[in-house]
């Protein structure tokens, strides 16, 4: 005798990865519950805020081919919500000579368009940025910000319009697997055929058995006031985000930023994206890093077509598996 379960699929956790799970299972057909311990709109983990950098240069061959496979889903996602989630701005990577012609030397391989920019010729192509003879830099064309905010919403909109179910200020207190999983909240219990778990800061509490863990940063915003040629600086008139690398850290710059957030970091800075290693019908998203949210519609149809059990082997996603080994070389990447 067959088990009845109340949903094909429960995804736990409503932030960005979860949200544009669900709605990739949802628009697949599948009867989806969203649970979200917090209300909606809260600013608790990594999805909120106004605004977040999208970028396709890459030095990884892996993030690169994600990058523009996500670029597809967000203008996707776009157009059936009729809601614009984009604005372009262009984005230039800053460093040293060295680094910078190894990025070039890359991107020219993959034929990835992109210009290589000295010192002198930034501040000729942006008159309101200043940078002497040291720096180099990339300009990505394509890159800008994505408009977290309507992101979100769009995501959540069109997970309802494909009759998901979400439920906010409800808390997971236990998940039971087995063929039949079973998800225990503060509220109610369920019985689902598959469960995607993208918790954010509370992954490893939720899954303590997994072999890479997460571990919770808050990553703060520095303001600076504009104190002249202020339209210059705004993301619509293609005032450029920065990138700026220097000893193996990278410093962001974005327009109109507004939150700081609690990002996740696994120790090598790669995210989870996998099946459990003990359960196949419990898939995982976390881990990523503060540089997730421009993947976060493309990471959702992957983590929804494994718990169906599609093929993702489009993608190499080794280095995203669950039960990875970290070296001691692999933590702190840079890409």
């Amino acid at each position: 005798m067959t088990e009845n379960v109340d949903f094909d699929a429960i995804v736990i956790g409503g932030g960005i990865m979860g949200t544009c799970s669900a709605y990739h299972l949802a628009k697949r057909g599948s009867k989806t519950l969203m649970l979200e311990q917090f209300e909606y709109g809260h600013k608790n983990g990594s999805s909120h805020g106004a605004s977040r950098i999208t970028r396709i240069v890459h030095t990884s061959p892996m993030y690169l081919k994600l990058a523009q496979a996500a670029y597809n889903e967000w203008n996707e996602l776009s157009q059936s919500s009729k809601t614009t989630i984009f604005e372009p701005s262009g984005l230039l990577w800053l460093d040293d000579e060295k680094n910078t012609r190894q990025r070039h030397e890359f991107l020219s391989k993959h034929s990835i368009e992109h210009e290589l920019l000295h010192g002198p010729s930034i501040n000729e192509r942006f008159q309101h940025l200043n940078y002497n003879h040291e720096w180099y830099a990339i300009y990505d064309p394509k890159a800008g910000v994505l408009l977290a905010d309507k992101c979100q919403e769009a995501a959540q909109k069109q997970f309802m319009n494909n009759g998901g179910s979400a439920h906010f200020s409800e808390k997971v207190l236990n998940i039971t697997p087995g063929k039949i999983i079973k998800v225990e909240t503060d509220k109610n219990e369920y019985k689902c055929n598959r469960l995607i778990v993208t918790a954010g800061p509370w992954l490893s509490k939720m899954l303590p058995d997994l072999i890479v863990k997460t571990t919770p940063m808050l990553v703060g915003v520095n303001f600076w006031k504009i104190t002249s040629n202020h339209e210059l600086y705004k993301a619509g008139n293609k005032s450029p985000c920065l990138m700026i690398s220097e000893d193996e850290k990278d410093f962001y710059v974005i327009p109109e930023v507004d939150h700081p957030n609690l990002i996740k970091v696994s120790e090598d800075q790669n995210c989870i994206l996998d099946r459990h290693p003990q359960h196949g019908n419990i898939v995982i998203g976390g881990g990523f890093s503060g540089t997730g949210y421009k993947f976060a519609i493309l990471f959702g149809k992957l983590l929804s077509k494994m718990a169906l059990e599609e093929d993702v082997s489009e993608f190499e996603l080794d280095q995203l598996k669950a039960d990875r080994k970290i070296e001691p070389l692999d933590k702190m990447i840079h890409y």
